[in-house]
């Protein structure tokens, strides 16, 4: 099935893994679209999908491992591009999920750069030290 932006949300719960797939590979498109359009870090998540700032640490809670990456990137390129992925909070809700999810512990290999990937991105666009801080104590409290 073809997925385009206008399915999303509703494509992110869809029971068939490959349609959440695509709809992961349609949101990163459309993330890094608007990014192509504008400053990284000050894009609002949910002008690109309305609601989409809320569901970004659920999208990592994907049980298929192929889909699982796909959504990782997605989630990566959010935090490069949106403004609420340089706080705190939105960083360590996206690492718990993380944990939470498949994306430390997935049997595909590239899931593990690509967790790795998303990680080492957060860090990067935190907007204040606290998001550093944050990210790197989860991992440490979890055991990575």
């Amino acid at each position: 099935r073809v997925v385009t932006k206008d399915d999303l949300p509703a494509s992110f719960s869809d029971k068939n893994w490959k349609v959440r797939k695509e709809a992961y590979r349609v949101l990163d498109e459309a993330i890094l679209d608007a990014a192509n359009k504008s400053t990284p870090g000050t894009i609002v998540a949910d002008t690109i999908v309305v609601g989409l700032e809320a569901m970004i640490p659920k999208l990592l809670e994907e049980k298929n491992a192929m889909a699982l990456e796909f959504a990782m990137q997605a989630v990566t390129d959010y935090a490069n591009a949106c403004e609420g992925g340089g706080s705190s909070d939105r960083a360590a809700a996206i690492v718990l999920a993380l944990f939470k999810g498949n994306g430390f512990t997935s049997p595909r290999p590239s899931s593990a750069k690509v967790a790795s990937a998303l990680v080492i991105k957060l860090i990067e666009v935190g907007s204040t030290p606290e998001s550093a801080n944050v990210v790197v104590s989860l991992l440490v409290e979890k055991g990575l």
